[in-house]
């Protein structure tokens, strides 16, 4: 994978997250907290669609490679006066490009805002989305709002939910993550 690229799949990619669910061992639940912290707290949008996260980086690198940008100098100016760039992949989404701030990898990727093949879902609703697959192992035997509580208060460190509208996020983002899993 070009390592130029700054990419968090676990925050934006499903299946990169079905992936984690798969191989996530249920018994270190207790860490899973920890684990996930990377999705952050707000809202973003997250690719539901084909492209493996090697093709998708691939694609980025060819177009700033073509287009003589993929010197980090380069792709600072390119990036000017807006801060960032949006790019069309391949399967027709629409991804923005920013400066990343890691050393060496300056390009920072994530899925365009309602891009094609994306759902914009709430940091909070995708950790718990996570919790309940790994809790259950792929299973999607719906929990009641006790173990969705416990879940989310005692393993993943976040607020009880209180709404049916909270409920129905979760389920959503769930059956997303089942469908293909």
């Amino acid at each position: 994978m070009p390592s130029r690229i700054l990419f968090n799949g676990l925050k934006h990619h499903a299946q990169i997250i079905r992936d984690f669910i798969h191989t996530y061992d249920a018994k270190s639940m207790y860490l899973l907290e920890q684990q996930i912290c990377s999705i952050g707290n707000s809202q973003m949008d997250l690719y539901t669609g084909n492209l493996s996260e090697t093709t998708i980086k691939e694609e980025v690198i060819t177009q700033l490679t073509r287009a003589n940008l993929l010197s980090e100098v380069d792709f600072k100016e390119f990036l000017h006066p807006e801060q960032f760039r949006s790019v069309f992949l391949s399967d027709g989404s629409s991804w923005i490009l920013r400066f990343g701030e890691r050393t060496g990898q300056y390009i920072h990727i994530h899925p365009a805002r309602y891009s094609m093949h994306t759902i914009r879902v709430k940091a909070t609703t995708l950790k718990t989305a996570i919790g309940v697959l790994i809790w259950q192992k792929g299973t999607i035997s719906e929990l009641d709002i006790k173990q969705l509580n416990y879940l989310r208060k005692d393993i993943l460190k976040l607020s009880p939910i209180r709404s049916l509208e909270d409920v129905n996020s979760v389920w959503k983002v769930v059956n997303m993550l089942i469908d293909r899993g």
